[in-house]
């Protein structure tokens, strides 16, 4: 299906916005940052029309020289309230529910999206480093930092002094004080990145974090993700991973790769093992080791076949530990697989319908060093061909596991 280019009428707005549709698959609306280039308010990540296996909404905010943030003009807040019915007219279009929405961006964009996902009562957020503190971020000693603050201070509000800093700051969080217990109670959930260098912890997302010290049942739904890179742009990079892992990637004949499969937690790609065989786990009491490296093994490009031996009719437990550098890149990270030779599935493992793969696990771990370990059942008839250690893209290096080790019960 072609890109949908529309127009929503509200009140005296015209809000222009670019749809992909996707039948059965989530929404996903990615709200842009700011353009520095006067006039022209660039929609951001404009490539995921093509690629995303999801339904692609792009929303343009091209009120004002540099945008408005989707929220206010000349202080008035009618233009959001059209932007919230224009959200809620695709989600009804494309049968989607809240539980199925993504509202995703970065920068200004991040900061649109947690304010209309908190104004809707639930969905997904995946932002990174928002603006929680809009006056802050536009005005330093009661002056516009910039030309292109002082545009969208006069778009939002009418003004350009620094009397409005405080009302700016104001937006996010009396929306969060506002709605959070409902958009909890309605199934919100977020992600959060924020690096400790680039200043945007201290200046915006602590007082997110004070916010959201009032609201326990939303405190335990949004997730801060604290990374180390250097410049506020580079935070595009981990956005764009971490959605592409969420949502999945199509490749040129528009089928779902690999990454859909993923599940909402992307530390663990273990599907849970049945109640029958979680109680034999809990009755098994002696196992002996059938393969083990002492040494290290580098996470490269290229998978890693392993001589380890599966039986049918067994229960295993895997533990091995992931060691990352200051300077190692895990953008996807790694998968262990089994390549079965039937279609039996093998208990506590994910089975892609493609290849009959499962995946157990998905190492995404910032810490120098961390423990994993999981379990799984052969269960009769079932023949593995191959056990493989394989990273999740090109892109994932650099790592090294040791201390791998398999117990057969």
């Amino acid at each position: 299906m072609e890109n949908i280019y529309s127009v929503y009428k509200y009140k005296n707005f015209f809000l222009n916005y670019v749809l992909k549709y996707r039948p059965g698959r989530p929404l996903v609306i990615i709200f842009s940052a700011v353009d520095s280039f006067p006039g022209r308010n660039l929609t951001s990540y404009f490539g995921y029309q093509k690629n995303l296996d999801a339904s692609v909404l792009h929303l343009i905010d091209n009120f004002g020289a540099h945008g408005c943030y989707y929220m206010k003009i000349n202080g008035d807040s009618d233009i959001s309230e059209g932007f919230a019915h224009l959200i809620q007219e695709v989600i009804l279009n494309c049968n989607v529910s809240l539980s199925e929405t993504w509202f995703c961006g970065t920068s200004k964009g991040a900061s649109a999206a947690l304010f209309f996902s908190l104004k809707l009562g639930g969905g997904n957020c995946l932002l990174g480093e928002p603006q929680i503190m809009i006056g802050d971020f536009l005005f330093e000693n009661k002056e516009p930092k910039n030309e292109s603050a002082r545009s969208i201070a006069y778009t939002m509000t009418g003004k350009v002094d620094g009397s409005v800093q405080s009302s700016l700051n104001a937006i996010l969080i009396d929306m969060g004080d506002r709605y959070f217990r409902e958009w909890a109670l309605g199934g919100g959930r977020a992600i959060l990145y924020v690096s400790e260098y680039t200043g945007y912890m201290w200046r915006h997302v602590r007082h997110l974090k004070k916010l959201l010290e009032k609201f326990p049942e939303a405190d335990k739904k949004f997730c801060i993700e604290v990374e180390k890179f250097l410049n506020h742009n580079d935070v595009a990079d981990i956005f764009k991973n971490a959605l592409e892992l969420k949502i999945g990637l199509l490749n040129k004949k528009g089928n779902t790769l690999l990454d859909n499969y993923a599940s909402d937690q992307p530390e663990v790609l273990q599907q849970s093992l049945s109640k029958e065989s979680n109680e034999k786990f809990d009755n098994l009491n002696k196992k002996c080791m059938v393969f083990d490296i002492d040494g290290e093994l580098s996470i490269n490009q290229e998978p890693i076949e392993l001589d380890v031996q599966i039986d049918a009719d067994s229960y295993y437990e895997v533990e091995y530990s992931l060691l990352i550098g200051q300077s190692v890149s895990v953008a996807r990270g790694l998968v262990f697989s089994v390549l079965t030779k039937g279609s039996t599935p093998i208990d506590g493992l994910i089975i892609s319908p493609i290849d009959k793969i499962g995946y157990f696990k998905y190492l995404s771990s910032k810490e120098k060093n961390t423990l994993f370990s999981f379990r799984f059942y052969v269960p009769k008839g079932c023949s593995v061909s191959r056990v493989a250690l394989i990273p999740w893209e090109s892109k994932a290096y650099g790592a090294l596991i040791s201390n791998l080790r398999f117990y057969k019960y």
